[in-house]
């Protein structure tokens, strides 16, 4: 393995780290704001951010008129739909359904590649992404309690945002052949920010009418989450195949759960336990997998 590709993984796992820790945030946070408000703001200090990083590394790199297509889809994806029907989907289910819906994200994302890149799928890599599946189902256990019409809507709106992340995922991928991380994440967010902020009038919040905590985290929110942890999720992209990163985000129920037991005092149980032991196992066998198929096209080219 080379350095790029661990520092690649490095990057994936940090962003999965802080993405899982960010829940915590984002309650805090909606203590004042609506999710719709918590988003546009976050896409604003996001913004923000990474056009100081790219006038101080990549000033000269411009968005092509070719590749406007690209951004809005991106940028529309992955930043504005993503966040609406996830956002939304909660209100009709729980957290944990949720969670073990958008652990289908690597199996769309394993089918999508295979068909964009013509190649089979193969045993090893099938089986890794639903024994990650199975991890997370055991982590988050399963729906109670709940309206059979709650669960049909929030599903589908979930769903949606799994579509969008994929969506996202490939569109990103494509971007990153001609431009640097940070300068494509700088447009999507703008381009994010702006289809949010047509739905400000209807949900506005303003920062200056809160507390210093709440508007602590929502720049953590804002800089921390979005303007690092995606140019860092980017930059995996990058260098990995899109399976590989999305199935690391299968493990965001499981640090969720350890910064519940480390800052609420939050307790685990031996399921728990086990499913994190699938999907860590999961990752080690598709990291493995994917080692393997680069070195064989490494050989076929020499």
């Amino acid at each position: 393995m080379n350095n790029k590709k661990r520092t690649a993984y490095a990057a994936i796992l940090f962003t999965i780290t802080v993405w899982g820790i960010s829940l915590i945030n984002t309650k805090i946070a909606m203590e004042y704001y609506n999710s719709i408000s918590i988003s546009f703001w976050r896409t604003v200090i996001a913004s923000a951010t990474l056009f100081i990083l790219k006038m101080a590394n990549h000033p000269e790199e411009k968005m092509k008129k070719e590749d406007r297509k690209t951004f809005l889809i991106a940028g529309a994806s992955g930043v504005f739909f993503y966040f609406i029907f996830q956002n939304t989907g909660l209100i009709f289910i729980s957290a944990s359904l949720t969670s073990i819906i958008l652990g289908i994200i690597p199996i769309i994302t394993m089918i999508v590649e295979a068909v964009i890149s013509r190649n089979k799928l193969n045993l090893v890599k099938v089986a890794s992404v639903f024994i990650s599946l199975a991890g997370v189902c055991l982590i988050v256990g399963f729906e109670t309690g709940t309206s059979t019409r709650n669960i049909i809507i929030g599903s589908l709106l979930i769903l949606m945002s799994v579509f969008s992340w994929v969506a996202y995922t490939f569109s990103t991928k494509s971007l990153s052949k001609n431009y640097a991380p940070i300068s494509i994440l700088f447009y999507q967010t703008l381009i994010g920010m702006v289809l949010l902020g047509f739905l400000m009038p209807f949900n506005w919040s303003s920062p200056l009418g809160t507390t210093l905590t709440v508007n602590f985290n929502l720049a953590y929110l804002g800089i921390i989450c979005s303007a690092v942890a995606y140019s860092l999720y980017n930059y995996a992209l990058n260098n990995l195949n899109a399976t590989v990163c999305n199935i690391f985000i299968n493990l965001l129920p499981a640090v969720s759960i350890v910064t519940g037991i480390l800052v609420l005092d939050e307790t685990i149980t031996a399921q728990q336990i086990f499913g994190t032991v699938l999907i860590l196992f999961s990752i080690y066998f598709i990291t493995k997998d994917s080692e393997k198929e680069n070195a064989i096209n490494i050989e076929k080219i020499v």
